[in-house]
């Protein structure tokens, strides 16, 4: 750890091969701001895989932005997981683990309800690793009659597999509506466990962040708010969020694309304080001639594997193809992205979105970048997993085809876990 709060390595004989190449923010430039960065600070390897650097406050100032999400078996590879809700109206969570070369494996069941037990239409659920110890859980925020509502941790298993939900959080009645309530996954404060997050559009106008962090039992802590829009300023519905740590700090931060009456989009980034709050958005990419909102689904991962994370939209194009764009976080670190790089482009006609698929991104063959893998529902009933294995420089090769089944499972009936909603 150098005087100027730096991580290097150096060679027997001085040379210095590699370092975190932190700056100090000044009048000459904008920099990387680094409060109170100092020797005094130290380096954490945390369980699921990523380095960290903490100044002497204990704040996170960087990452190396190596952990693998959603890995349900701690083996290095994304995995993928879904909520089923059976005919008999029990429910189950089945895991997707992959091959070395990203393709999905058969599923199997872990955890299955008593008859009547949940509802999917009263419950919003994410995965994160809300516990730091390398396993991929899920949390399912659940609304009762009175309106009362529960957060559930379901841990994960070694063998990938959940165990039951456990409440660790309750609100009293009338006071969250679940159709106001935007769920999303991140480490938000940079402590190695993945929190909640909740975007809360009042019926008053007003949108307000709140963050739920995560406790080392992977239950949740009371929630505190941070950043408040006021009345008029967004509309919810012409919002469509990802997470990511879209600055290399450490800690997971939110991004809003926002579709604007003149047909102009907007990308917004909330990056993240220390404390796992949220502060004022910056504009970090806009187009007039993009496209469609209606049409774009945000995604986002480290396509690129420079350790900070990018956005990947989905475009549902009205030419019967779909593509993948990527918009790469520039490397400056300050939360902003690049303009678009088509990185994949559908045959006309295959028509692989609405209502179709569902898309979850991670890093499925273990290589350092994430990519997209997602289930897709054909007409005949026929269900099928696909993986976009993502390259160096952020586009995505033709989807490899894995498990498939030609009868057994409705489409209709899978939630597919992710880390944002």
């Amino acid at each position: 750890m150098q005087s100027d709060g730096n991580l290097a390595v150096i060679s027997s004989s001085d040379a210095r091969l590699w370092s975190t190449n932190l700056v100090k923010s000044s009048a000459d430039g904008p920099g990387i701001v680094t409060p109170e960065l100092t020797a005094h600070g130290y380096a954490l390897l945390q369980d699921r895989g990523n380095l960290v650097l903490y100044n002497a406050k204990g704040q996170s100032v960087w990452s190396s932005g190596t952990h693998t999400r959603h890995d349900y078996n701690n083996d290095g590879r994304s995995d993928i997981a879904n909520w089923y809700s059976f005919h008999d109206d029990h429910d189950g969570l089945h895991t997707f683990l992959t091959n070395s070369d990203g393709a999905f494996k058969d599923p199997f069941v872990s955890y299955e309800s008593p008859v009547n037990m949940w509802n999917i239409n009263t419950m919003k659920t994410v995965t994160g690793d809300f516990n730091g110890d390398g396993h991929g859980d899920m949390a399912v925020w659940y609304t009762y009659s009175d309106n009362s509502a529960k957060l559930f941790t379901a841990l994960g298993k070694p063998d990938g597999g959940f165990n039951t939900p456990v409440a660790s959080w309750k609100s009293a009645p009338n006071s969250w509506h679940l159709p106001f309530v935007t769920l999303e996954s991140g480490d938000f404060n940079g402590d190695g466990r993945d929190d909640i997050a909740v975007w809360y559009a009042y019926s008053a106008g007003h949108d307000t962040l709140f963050t739920f962090t995560a406790n080392i039992k992977g239950g949740f802590n009371a929630p505190f708010a941070s950043h408040t829009q006021q009345a008029g300023r967004w509309d919810v519905k012409e919002s469509k969020f990802a997470t990511g740590d879209f600055d290399g700090d450490g800690r997971d931060d939110l991004a809003a694309l926002y579709g604007y009456p003149d047909g102009s989009l907007k990308m917004h980034t909330f990056r993240t304080n220390p404390t796992g709050g949220f502060t004022s958005n910056v504009m970090s990419w806009t187009s007039t001639n993009w496209g469609s909102f209606d049409r774009s689904i945000v995604h986002a991962g480290d396509f690129n594997g420079d350790g900070i994370d990018d956005i990947a939209v989905w475009y549902d194009r009205a030419d019967g193809k779909d593509a993948l764009h990527t918009l790469t976080s520039l490397s400056n670190r300050d939360g902003t992205f690049s303009a678009p790089t088509q990185g994949w482009i559908s045959a006309e006609g295959v028509n692989w979105y609405n209502p179709h698929i569902q898309i979850v991104p991670g890093d499925y063959n273990g290589d350092g970048r994430d990519d997209i893998g997602a289930m897709y529902g054909y007409d005949n009933g026929t269900v099928r997993m696909f993986t976009w294995i993502s390259t160096a420089n952020g586009t995505f090769t033709p989807p490899t085809a894995g498990w498939s089944t030609p009868s057994g499972w409705t489409f209709s009936n899978v939630t597919l876990l992710r880390p944002y909603n």
